[in-house]
């Protein structure tokens, strides 16, 4: 058989071709146990451990297109998982995991820390620099004159400090454990009176003297939170490592802090949640010691009579939540030879040998009477403390609120309550005055 010259040349370069493909392929078989799902692995092989990237996911989220963000879709499942959350429509994407454009995200970083461990997934642990250019960028400006465009300014955002907020503190309360749920209805039954014991003579009728235990319930309506903010379109899609962790640090921090400062103090009212200082609504709690019609300063007998009110109830207290202020007045009282009563209080933060729990979300401008600038103390065994969450934080990222000035707007809701499943063991001393 003739082959002309063309033809020979043709051959020979398909068969390099070939050889050069399979020579590749020999020298980059991966180990059966490193393959992406292969030997229980995880879905995705990290070389280069990493910290999933809230800003990746609301890119991803918005077109509909997890390419490139599989760790931060893994993490959104491992969420709803975790805390038992199911897509609402069947016929979601099981690649997605949610419905429409929103992801789910951990509240906090314990929550952070609790899904990340379930799912197994490793990330880096330094929280890192945060986004100066966040805050330069869209509304911010910096004006530079003369000789100084030429000379550039330096950002320091290892120096970069974030505003001074309030201390979280139900989360610290010993004992407090959350509790997901399926319902926005949660019905909490406990029993309210123990049953009777009688002595009877021998042989003696027994049903008379019968007293069974009184049940009851109390019933919690789980509300809903949200943090909303907008950001420039070019500023997400510049976003580097800094302006990431910013982001998620300030959702998270809002949310954190606004449910806190429900779970304690929450009235109920309107879209609000029923907290410590106002559950006796919901069920009947230890009635606390009296500061009078306009309230006082507390004294340290105030206190030793409202861990007496809480131990009469058969309870036993394990902290005090409290104003920096109340916790101010108790380190300044003074016997009457002028020496401090409670000396190292500041720097044990404990009364009574049980720990303080102080934040300034605790108001100091509840009107008690004629006053106007009283607070309140909590005291309770936290054991019977519980957050109910029916919804982790969820996010959502959309491109069309704000169309007109080319911005994404980023939605983080989650719903929520609290419980105190045996409230007789939880007091309030109110009336509180500087």
């Amino acid at each position: 058989m003739e082959i002309t010259t063309a033809e020979l040349e043709a051959k020979i370069t398909e068969a390099a071709r070939l050889g050069a493909i399979e020579a590749i392929r020999a020298a980059n078989v991966p180990d059966a146990g490193e393959r992406p799902g292969g030997a229980g692995k995880a879905t995705i092989l990290v070389k280069k451990a990493y910290r999933p990237s809230i800003t990746k996911a609301c890119r991803a989220s918005r077109r509909g297109n997890w390419k490139g963000a599989e760790l931060e879709r893994d993490l959104s499942q491992a969420v709803r998982a975790v805390y038992k959350l199911t897509p609402d429509d069947a016929s979601d994407d099981p690649d997605d995991g949610f419905q429409g454009e929103a992801f789910a995200w951990p509240a906090d970083a314990q929550a952070m820390r609790d899904v990340l461990e379930a799912a197994d997934i490793k990330t880096d642990t330094p929280f890192g620099e945060f986004a100066v250019r966040a805050l330069t960028e869209g509304t911010g400006s910096i004006t530079v004159t003369g000789a100084g465009n030429l000379v550039p300014p330096q950002f320091l955002s290892s120096a970069f400090e974030t505003v001074l907020q309030p201390n979280v503190i139900v989360p610290q309360i010993p004992g407090a454990t959350e509790l997901p749920v399926t319902s926005n209805v949660v019905y909490l039954p406990y029993e309210s009176a123990r049953g009777t014991f009688y002595m009877a003579a021998e042989a003696g009728t027994l049903s008379t003297y019968a007293s069974d235990s009184t049940l009851t319930n109390q019933s919690i309506t789980l509300r809903k939170g949200y943090v909303y903010h907008q950001y420039s379109n070019e500023l997400l899609a510049d976003a580097n490592p800094a302006l990431d962790r910013y982001i998620q640090n300030l959702i998270q921090r809002e949310m954190a802090l606004g449910w806190d400062e429900e779970f304690l103090q929450g009235d109920g009212s309107s879209y609000s949640i029923y907290g410590i200082l106002n559950y006796g609504s919901v069920a009947t709690m230890t009635t606390g010691p009296s500061l009078g019609s306009n309230g006082r300063t507390p004294t340290v007998d105030d206190f030793i009579q409202l861990a007496y009110v809480l131990n009469a109830a058969n309870a036993m207290g394990n902290f005090f939540a409290m104003h920096p202020r109340t916790l101010n007045t108790l380190a300044q009282l003074k016997d009457a030879e002028g020496r401090y009563v409670l000396p190292n209080i500041r720097e044990t933060k404990q009364l009574l040998g049980l720990p303080i729990l102080t934040s300034t979300q605790i108001s100091i401008t509840t009107t008690t009477g004629t006053s106007t600038d009283t607070s309140y103390v909590i005291h309770g065994d936290g054991n019977f403390l519980k957050t109910l969450t029916r919804q982790a934080i969820e996010v959502m990222a959309s491109p069309h609120v704000a169309f007109t000035s080319d911005q994404t707007a980023i939605r983080a809701t989650r719903r929520a309550g609290l419980a105190i499943t045996q409230p007789l063991a939880f007091s309030v001393m109110t009336g509180v005055r500087p």
